[in-house]
Formats: structure tokens, C-alpha cells, sequence
């Protein structure tokens, strides 16, 4: 039987117990903020944002480096010799990462790269759709699993809603003009994921509550989305009164099982404290 290692970044979100349960491993990111650099997951989104309020100093992120998948090949190996790794990697649209890890692969074999084309949960859900295959192929051959993920990806539909717009500037994702009428205007930006780049579809007003009620709707009616499994991800700030809302409007769509994620520090750098996030797979 094959030995499938899945690997990705922890921009997936993927929890410590999500990535034991399918076997995944998760390969850190970086936050600067206020001077530091710090490994995604060293701290939280919530130390993160408050060290952003005591510093003033909005936190950027970056991928791991080269040598950073080096040593995860290196690790893998030593506890796999004879083991086939499967790199689902982050948007390479938004970051380096996916390019690093094939500088770092060179004099290795059996490693194979997909770029997700997704980021947080969206990056995540792929991941485990791919550990659930498996688990029922085993055997599957490499170039087929690759086939498969990349099936995935392009099925995978991804949403979120932002609250506090200040990060979204920060990382570039809006302009001056974009922020400032947001602002007197009072609206949330909704941003998709089209092709591994983060697009802005539409705006809306009003409380966060209602807004994010409407995101679910907006998201189920875009496509014929497999209500299987759905994947809803958050960030510190968002009320578990809304959270509950949220679920309870998903289950009006009939879904059958709800895996909640919770931002790490780079979700949380772009999209800020409050956000709110959707996924699932469009029907093939």
C-alpha cells in the first residue's frame, strides 16, 4: 500500500485536532507585527490583534520559506522513508509559498505540488476532502490523486465578509477612495476566492448579523453547492449569538454536517477581527 503524506500551510486553519483526525501536516507561516516575526500558530489572532492595538502597527504575513520546506521534506522522510508527499499548497496567487516548496524539493522524489487556488478554510476543506479520498483509495495512483485534488479546487467555492476594512487596505486588497466610502457608508465588503485571487463581489449594509445571514444566502444561491459538508470559519470578535445564527441558516439549506474553523493569524491579518467565512464544493 502507497504511503501518502498530505502536507499544506497553516493558512488553512486547519485545527491541531482536524490535521491528527486526517493525518495532515501543517507547515507554519509567518506574522510580522511591531518588529517580530512570529510562526502562525506561536500566537493567536487574538494576541495578534492585540499587540496591532497597544503597537498601532497593522501585522503583514509571508510564506515559509525554501529552506522551511526543506527541513519538512527532510522530517517526513526520516519518519517515511518510502513515503509520497502530497503538497496541497496556499494560493500561490496571493503568496510564494507553492513556488518555495518546489525550489525546496529539488535532489527529492515522489513529491508532488496542487495549488489549492484557496486560502483559510477553503485551503482546508480541500485538504481533508483530499484525506477522506484517500482513506477510501488507498491505492490510488499519484498522478490520479493529483487529478483529483485539482478537481477539488476548481470546486471549491469560498466566501467572506469583512467588518473592519482597515486590513483589507493594509494588505492592499482596497483602495484609499474604497475604504473611505466604506467607512461613511457603514458597508461590509464581501470577498470571494476566483481562481486563487481574492476578488470583491459585493457590499452590504447593515448589522453584522444580518449581513452575515445574507453572505449564506447569497452563497447557496451562487451555485449548486453539495450540502454534505459545509465549512464555516470565523474570526476573534465574531459573537457566538452569530455564529449560532449562522448554523441555524445553514441548516435551512438542508446541510448535513458543519465543521466550524477558526482563523490563525493569516486569515486574520487580511480580513480582521469579526470576519465572517463560507465554503463547499459546487456540485460536479
Amino acid at each position: 500500500m502507497k504511503q501518502y503524506v498530505l502536507l499544506t500551510e497553516s493558512g488553512s486553519d486547519l485545527s491541531a485536532e482536524m490535521a491528527k483526525k486526517y493525518g495532515i501536516r501543517v507547515i507554519p507561516m509567518y506574522v510580522q507585527l511591531d518588529g517580530k516575526t512570529y510562526a502562525d500558530g506561536v500566537i493567536s489572532s487574538t494576541e495578534m490583534f492585540d499587540l496591532f492595538n497597544k503597537s498601532g502597527v497593522m501585522p503583514t504575513t509571508s510564506a515559509p520559506s525554501p529552506a522551511d520546506f526543506e527541513l519538512m521534506y527532510r522530517q517526513i522522510r526520516c519518519e517515511n522513508p518510502d513515503s509520497i508527499i502530497i503538497h496541497i499548497a496556499y494560493s500561490a496567487q496571493t503568496t510564494c509559498s507553492y513556488q518555495n516548496s518546489v525550489i525546496a524539493d529539488a535532489g527529492y522524489e515522489n513529491i508532488y505540488h496542487v495549488d489549492s487556488e484557496s486560502v483559510s478554510a477553503g485551503l482546508g476543506a480541500v485538504a481533508i476532502q483530499t484525506a477522506s479520498y484517500l482513506m477510501t483509495h488507498p491505492g490510488v495512483e499519484s498522478a490520479e490523486l493529483v487529478e483529483k485534488i485539482n478537481g477539488i479546487s476548481k470546486r471549491m467555492k469560498f466566501h467572506f465578509v469583512v467588518q473592519d476594512m482597515r486590513y483589507l487596505k493594509a494588505g492592499g486588497r482596497c483602495s484609499n477612495s474604497q475604504y473611505l466610502m466604506a467607512q461613511i457608508l457603514g458597508m461590509k465588503p464581501l470577498i470571494e476566492v476566483r481562481n486563487g485571487l481574492l476578488v470583491a463581489a459585493r457590499r452590504y449594509r447593515g448589522k453584522m448579523e444580518r449581513v452575515c445571514e445574507k453572505v449564506v444566502e447569497d452563497f447557496f444561491n451562487s451555485a449548486d453547492i453539495n450540502t454534505d459538508e459545509i465549512y464555516l470559519a470565523y474570526s476573534h470578535g465574531l459573537s457566538k449569538e452569530i455564529r449560532a445564527k449562522i448554523e441555524q441558516k445553514c441548516r435551512a439549506y438542508h446541510v448535513n454536517r458543519i465543521l466550524w474553523f477558526t482563523t490563525g493569524c493569516i486569515i486574520s491579518t487580511h480580513g480582521g477581527p469579526g470576519c465572517f467565512a463560507i465554503g463547499g464544493l459546487a456540485m460536479g
